[in-house]
């Protein structure tokens, strides 16, 4: 038998050989966090370091702003040699912080998981992203069910993924529902939270590498990442998983105004590229310059009050941003590809200018707008849907 062996260099198989799964580099950007977050940051930094240490192949990077409040010292004082933690001189803001941490990791890595510092992941959570990841090999960006992070937790859905409709509104898909309630089935959207979001890092270099633009500064970076990818083939996929629980905060009024105006800056490059928005152009400005006022005046009177003149100036600044076309976010004429990307639009234009002038007399807690969004947040989109749309990936509703 040796000899044999030895004759024809047989080499002994098992049947099934070990193979090591994805890499996945999970992204933490920190910024006074056990400050802001409090003794929720600690749970997200443990829950975040036994999924690494359960995944067989991945690793933790995180990225401190500049933290003053003792978030660094933590951070080495609790996570282990398969941590990797970088300090920035200064806080350079959630969109640049991010890209920094991406740069940082190597290139190996076959997906990236941001999780930001008030999320918490539950413990199979990489395991079913990176499962369903494999199995589509043109979902670029994924997520599961994050639930609102509750100290007595019912489960209360906060997000299954995101749409974004004609007007540049964000419509959370099942928001208020219980986990139990959510249908079993994945669902294509607009874009993934940027809450808990893995991402695949072929579809990141096929938009040159870039993140998140660093010209949002605060709102909407998750939102604008989608939309690229959307145009160049990669899906953002939604699964019936439940893989975080996420605190989040109300939105403020600077912060409202922030929102509104990444709306316009990331939403006018696609009108002005693809034509089979452009009829769509007049109902999307007719609602901003309804609102522009209002949202610009709240921020003004808000950083008044908080004597932060400085905020008056970058308010301007954007709004230049927003309504000046050729400065909204130019490197887009490189990396957009031939789709549209994925948007719910009325049947047709009249259509859209109607409902564009009636939501823009409505607030959010009118039951009109609230009924607008609901019968949104519950649409399932699924391969035959995609398959069947005249135009991909323009969503008549």
């Amino acid at each position: 038998m040796r000899e044999r062996f030895k004759r024809t260099s047989l080499v002994y198989l098992p049947e099934e050989m070990p193979t090591s799964p994805p890499k996945v580099s999970i992204l933490i950007l920190t910024y006074n966090s056990l400050t802001r977050v409090g003794s929720l940051f600690k749970k997200v930094i443990n829950a975040t370091c036994s999924a690494n240490e359960q995944y067989t192949n991945s690793e933790l990077v995180i990225v401190d702003n500049a933290s003053t409040d003792g978030t660094l010292e933590y951070l080495l004082d609790t996570c282990d040699k398969r941590t990797r933690i970088y300090r920035l001189r200064r806080n350079t803001g959630y969109a640049l912080g991010n890209n920094i941490g991406s740069e940082l990791i190597g290139k190996d890595t076959d997906y990236i998981l941001i999780v930001n510092d008030d999320c918490v992941l539950v413990p199979e959570a990489l395991q079913d992203l990176v499962k369903f990841a494999e199995k589509d090999e043109k979902a670029g960006v994924i997520q599961g069910i994050i639930c609102t992070y509750q100290e007595f937790s019912r489960e209360i859905v906060q997000c299954k993924g995101f749409f974004i409709d004609f007007l540049g509104f964000s419509i959370p898909r099942f928001l208020g529902f219980r986990v139990n309630e959510v249908p079993e089935v994945s669902s294509y959207v607009s874009y993934i939270s940027g809450a808990c979001m893995l991402i695949r890092r072929k579809a990141l270099e096929d938009v040159h590498g870039i993140l998140f633009s660093e010209k949002l500064f605060a709102y909407y970076e998750d939102a604008e990442l989608c939309m690229r990818l959307w145009t160049r083939g990669w899906k953002s996929v939604a699964l019936p998983v439940l893989t975080s629980y996420h605190r989040g905060h109300a939105t403020s009024p600077p912060m409202k105004y922030y929102l509104f105006r990444n709306r316009i800056i990331s939403m006018l490059p696609y009108f002005a590229r693809y034509t089979s928005l452009k009829p769509y152009l007049l109902a999307f400005t007719a609602q901003k310059l309804a609102k522009l006022p209002r949202y610009f005046l709240s921020y003004i009177l808000s950083s008044l009050k908080g004597n932060n003149t400085e905020n008056i100036k970058y308010a301007t600044k954007g709004n230049l941003y927003g309504l000046l076309q050729r400065h909204c976010l130019k490197y887009l004429n490189e990396v957009l590809g031939p789709h549209v990307p994925l948007l719910l639009v009325p049947q047709s234009p009249l259509k859209a200018l109607k409902k564009a002038i009636t939501l823009s007399l409505l607030r959010g807690e009118d039951p009109l707008f609230r009924s607008y969004i609901e019968n949104i947040s519950t649409l399932t989109l699924t391969d035959r849907h995609l398959r069947e749309l005249p135009t991909p990936f323009l969503v008549k509703i």
